[in-house]
């Protein structure tokens, strides 16, 4: 039953495409018409995102649980990618990992439990993961949807480990003025990509220090344009000591950091290396998700222990950004991932365990009656 799910799942494409737009719709319709079929005391709200796309939050009155799964993925790699193919225990396809996967094991976990333990139990279904984030966005300013009732998030998708948090991210521009010289006369010019990688190693080694539960706060320069600034365009002069440069720092942060504050970081930084001119511009600021209390892990684990399994922690220092964590900043509610096992998230040999899926289900009924 939880193959034929995830096979309807995966025919159902509901990646963003440039030229064709989003093609959640379907899948989004396909949801509802589930639930209205299986959950029918559940009430489905739809929080509008933008035309033709929406967020589905689908809940009994008092859910103590949220499950929030994604509905794009990313676009298709090749042919035929969005239908599924079985190699033993493996389904092959498109989102099968990430995260349609994860989502059927956490229908089933809910549609397999006594009625008043699926009142425990709810759903967010939500666009836009993939991309720019804009469904947990809006999510967030509606967080006042969500039940005062609710203890806990699941993202439902990881490799049979359990997360519990991640850090935050920020995307930062700086921008660095230098003073142009003849290449022969460099000492006589202030190079600007200098500057930056030695602003860029101390700005690394004093975000370090900064540590929580959750990791230590790191940057990373991950693009840079450098040349000779003519007339507003950027120019390569092989005889010139490049006088500006513009860079992308993407910042993991371990612990809440205002715009204002990471930004002046950033300026404390430049200012005791560089005496001309720059900018910094805090592009995007993502919080980092609350921390799970150490009860709540216990919890979860011994949920797990309890259908006989052993469940390795993952490292959130480690870990990608879930947008989840967004939500769990906002509204102060802890937030697990934990999914079936697979491999090849995003590539054309994306898998998922069928027996990973009906394992994981396991798990979460457990824990929804342990609640």
């Amino acid at each position: 039953m939880e193959k034929e799910l995830l096979k309807k799942l995966i025919e159902i494409p509901s990646y963003l495409d440039k030229k064709r737009g989003s093609s959640e719709r379907r899948y989004c319709d396909f949801i509802q018409k589930f639930f209205r079929k299986n959950f029918k005391k559940y009430k489905i709200k739809k929080i509008q995102i933008e035309r033709g796309r929406e967020n589905l939050l689908i809940i009994p009155k008092k859910p103590k649980i949220i499950f929030c799964c994604h509905l794009d993925t990313v676009l298709p790699s090749k042919k035929n990618h969005t239908k599924i193919i079985t190699k033993e225990n493996k389904l092959y396809g498109l989102g099968t990992k990430d995260m349609k996967g994860g989502t059927v094991s956490a229908i089933f976990a809910a549609l397999e439990l006594p009625k008043r333990l699926q009142d425990k139990v709810g759903f967010l279904f939500y666009c836009d993961e993939e991309h720019g984030q804009k469904g947990m966005e809006v999510m967030v300013k509606n967080s006042s949807r969500i039940p005062k009732s609710v203890r806990y998030f699941v993202s439902p998708e990881s490799s049979f480990k359990l997360g519990y948090g991640c850090r935050g991210c920020a995307k930062v521009k700086v921008i660095i003025y230098g003073k142009r010289a003849h290449a022969s006369r460099s000492q006589q010019g202030i190079n600007a990509g200098e500057v930056l990688f030695d602003v860029y190693k101390k700005l690394k080694d004093n975000l370090q220090s900064i540590e929580t539960r959750l990791g230590k706060t790191s940057a990373t320069l991950v693009s840079m344009n450098l040349g000779v600034l003519v007339n507003g365009k950027i120019q390569t002069q092989n005889n010139s000591v490049p006088d500006y440069t513009e860079a992308i720092f993407s910042v993991r942060l371990s612990k809440n950091i205002s715009r204002q504050k990471l930004k002046t970081l950033f300026e404390n930084e430049i200012k005791k290396t560089h005496k001309l001119s720059f900018s910094v511009n805090v592009q995007q600021l993502r919080s980092p998700s609350v921390m799970t209390g150490e009860k709540d892990l216990k919890l979860f684990l011994e949920s797990a222990k309890q259908v006989g399994f052993e469940i390795e922690l993952s490292d959130p220092g480690l870990s990608g950004y879930n947008d989840v964590a967004m939500i769990s900043a906002k509204t102060g509610i802890p937030f697990f991932n934990f999914g079936p096992y697979g491999e090849g998230n995003h590539g054309a040999d994306e898998w998922v365990s069928l027996q990973s899926i009906k394992d994981t289900k396991q798990v979460f009924k457990k824990f929804i009656g342990n609640i």
